[in-house]
């Protein structure tokens, strides 16, 4: 069985065709315009948060002080039998 040549008037439709919906995507690749307007419309002055502090006291480095295995609570280990 012998397939039937292309015609070219069907390549060039179909090369256009495919040219065309290949550059629809790039469409929507835009940034928005910024607004030109004041950075905060209300007027509210901004959020002022307390100061973030670590304390240490407690820090014993990478040694479990807790386990959630056998009892399925939270104990601590040396509450646990061995």
């Amino acid at each position: 069985m012998k397939l039937a040549a292309t015609p070219p008037d069907a390549r060039r439709l179909r090369a256009g065709l495919f040219a065309v919906l290949a550059a629809l995507p790039l469409g929507a690749q835009t940034l928005p315009e910024k607004p030109a307007g004041p950075a905060n419309p209300n007027g509210d002055d901004p959020v002022v948060l307390s100061p973030f502090t670590v304390q240490t006291s407690t820090d014993v480095g990478y040694e479990a002080s807790e386990s959630l295995a056998g009892t399925g609570l939270k104990s601590k280990l040396t509450d646990l039998g061995a």
